[in-house]
């Protein structure tokens, strides 16, 4: 090993360097130690931030462009080591020109250039030993044919729409290489310029590197095998903990991959179609359609497959949000617990599921502006997404939708204070913040939009067929609610408006041979504020039918003030029948009102459609207080004689009387 000790001043103020002497075969054994050096202000030359690079014209005409050889030892003393490449030694004679270039892009991404005065080499001829063949060596585009056709051969079953867009990339960087070797150096208008390649990075490796980093990293980038004996355990780990840093996903191909750990790291991050195994326990790894660089899915897919097992492979398809779990299709764990106890074994096409909770940040003592919110310099925002929703804890609270993140600012396009329409003020310094904070979660939420332009006349938003082909029932059912967990859930299925929406059927059967059955539970039927008819039949068998609830209340209708109004109970035959009743005088409410003196009607619009028995139950005259319409005429009051009852149907607007034998007259 040989060492040469060199200075060079790059502002070329000083006289050409000492004479640099090798022989042919001479390779990374001979190096130089170089110091660069700022003439015009006697100080090191800095080369913080700069790279470094030996050119030279070779005596036979080839090239030398080498960025792998040079290792800076100190950049702000400017101190330099360079291995020489075996092809600055693999002809004899004199260089024709050699010297090293210093390069770094400035803030508005300008390229901007140094080199160093000529260094002289000369090459002494080896007649003993065969050479080395001479050609030209550029180190970065060596290093980018390499890296290109590597990722190449993986990349086509990665990112199925890039293979043409790979594969014109590749062809080209093998066109470029054999016109190197051939002909000479690439000038600027053959090579064309690298800040028209969209990734980000300095040079066209950095770029191509970045552009499929960003499309996920394949484990066979990092040596798997996938024939099931192979120890994967290294490669793996490896991908992970690049896409980790990275932000990206790991890719797993088809192919069976042994491992020795025990737990899959982030299961999140990896995808595909592969398989990791240890010792027959099975990671399963999510085939991900929903890419957080692919905004929509541009072609129609189809998902065809067999299930088995318990989990992820028990579904055709399976979604899941807010959990790194695997879809519990059916729920056993490893260990067989709770075979003992379920005999089924499910097969589901598809399988949702979500779980309250999911990521979310809060953070307190932070500092706001128009349109951000500043945390401590110690919150971990790595998981911030552009999109996700910020609260304030204020009352009222303020609002936004996150656009960026930059160190430890969040910028919101605007803030909205809750109640207060589309505008809003900037929030209290200091006030609490919550990042992304779900208030309600769904397993499944389909939107079917009928619009009046269209020539579709039928729309319906989930549809479901059973076809059953064996002579049982029991266990074939259309849809099954299940209500699990420590309380007892509200409602098997509610219907309720949107804006002006209405339903005109909350429930509708047709050629059933119930409508609605129940069985168990305290209600089985409820309707809240309908605004035509609670319940309707037509041309029904049997409109009502109850079993074994001889106790129970068959029909129970109550007021808006929970008073009351009708009730049907069933004792077998249906035979008793209720109405609400009330004794009294002054303003009267109930279906029946049994009066010891004048009374009030109430308001003809608050019950509407409403019918009303009224029974003097005195010995005297009493006065009726309502909008009355006798025979064609209108009256307020009107009198009900002693011992007499009335029946009154009310329609919103005034009362109509159906006289008992002359039981009213006008005052």
């Amino acid at each position: 090993m040989s060492n040469q000790y060199l200075s060079f001043d790059v502002t070329k103020q000083s006289i050409p360097q000492q004479l640099i002497t090798g022989r042919q075969g001479d390779s990374q054994l001979k190096f130089v130690t170089m110091l660069f050096w700022d003439g015009e202000n006697n100080i090191p030359y800095d080369l913080t931030g700069k790279q470094v690079a030996f050119e030279a014209l070779k005596p036979d005409n080839t090239h030398i462009v080498d960025y792998e050889g040079i290792t800076i030892l100190d950049a702000t003393a400017g101190l330099v080591r360079y291995s020489f490449n075996e092809q600055v030694f693999s002809v004899s004679g004199t260089m024709q020109q050699a010297f090293f270039k210093i390069t770094h892009t400035d803030s508005d991404n300008n390229v901007i250039a140094d080199s160093t005065l000529e260094v002289a080499i000369n090459i002494l001829e080896n007649r003993v030993e065969f050479g080395i063949n001479s050609k030209n060596y550029l180190s970065e585009y060596d290093d980018l044919v390499a890296q290109v056709k590597k990722k190449f051969d993986d990349y086509a079953t990665t990112v199925k729409d890039s293979i043409d867009k790979a594969q014109a990339l590749h062809d080209q960087i093998v066109e470029y290489t054999e016109f190197i070797n051939s002909m000479g150096v690439i000038t600027k208008d053959v090579f064309g310029n690298i800040s028209d390649l969209k990734p980000i990075g300095n040079t066209v490796v950095d770029k191509i590197n970045n552009e499929f980093t960003n499309k996920g990293v394949n484990i066979l980038w990092y040596g798997a095998i996938g024939d099931g004996k192979t120890d994967n355990t290294d490669s793996i780990l490896k991908a992970y903990n690049f896409a980790k840093n990275n932000d990206t996903t790991v890719f797993v191909p088809s192919g069976l991959y042994f491992v020795k750990f025990d737990t899959l790291p982030d299961k999140k991050i990896f995808q595909g179609n592969g398989v990791i195994v240890n010792d027959g326990k099975q990671f399963n790894i999510s085939t991900n359609i929903n890419r957080d660089d692919i905004k929509k899915l541009q072609n129609p897919f189809a998902i065809t497959r067999y299930t088995y097992g318990r989990y992820n492979t028990a579904a055709g398809m399976s979604v899941s949000a807010n959990t790194e779990d695997e879809a519990a299709v059916i729920g056993i764990n490893d260990n067989s617990t709770g075979l003992s106890a379920y005999d089924n074994r499910d097969s589901v096409a598809l399988y949702t599921t979500n779980t309250s909770g999911g990521w979310y940040l809060t953070s307190v003592g932070v500092t706001f502006g128009a349109d951000y919110v500043e945390v401590a310099t110690d919150v971990d925002l790595s998981g911030v997404r552009v999109g996700m929703f910020i609260d304030t804890k204020e009352k009222p609270k303020n609002t936004g939708i996150i656009t960026g993140i930059v160190n430890n600012r969040i910028m919101v396009n605007k803030w909205i204070t809750f109640g207060g329409g589309d505008t809003g003020v900037t929030p209290v310094n200091g006030s609490a913040i919550v990042i992304n904070p779900t208030t309600a979660i769904w397993g499944q939420n389909s939107v079917v939009q009928l619009n009046a332009d269209t020539p579709i006349m039928s729309a319906v938003g989930y549809e479901m067929d059973v076809i059953n082909n064996q002579p049982h029932r029991t266990d074939v059912n259309g849809m099954t609610l299940i209500s699990d967990g420590t309380y007892p859930a509200n409602a098997a299925l509610t219907a309720r408006k949107q804006h002006s929406g209405q339903w005109y059927y909350s429930l509708l059967s047709r050629d059933s041979e119930y409508g609605v059955y129940h069985s168990g539970g305290s209600v089985g039927y409820y309707v809240e504020n309908p605004k035509f008819t609670a319940f309707a039949a037509h041309n029904s068998p049997t409109v009502i039918a109850s079993q074994n609830a001889r106790s129970s209340q068959l029909i129970h209708a109550i007021d808006p003030d929970n008073k009351e109004l009708f009730t049907m109970y069933n004792d077998g035959k249906m035979s008793r029948f209720t109405l609400q009743r009330q004794l009294g005088k002054g303003n009267v409410s109930a279906p029946v009102v049994f009066a010891t003196g004048d009374i009030t009607l109430p308001s003809p619009d608050t019950y509407p459609d409403e019918i009303i028995i009224v029974t003097n139950v005195t010995n005297n005259d009493i006065k009726l207080n309502a909008r009355i319409s006798y025979k064609g005429k209108q009256y307020n009051p009107m009198t009900l004689h002693a011992y007499s009852s009335a029946m009154f149907i009310c329609d919103g607007v005034e009362y109509y009387n159906t006289n008992f034998t002359d039981a009213i007259s006008i005052n």
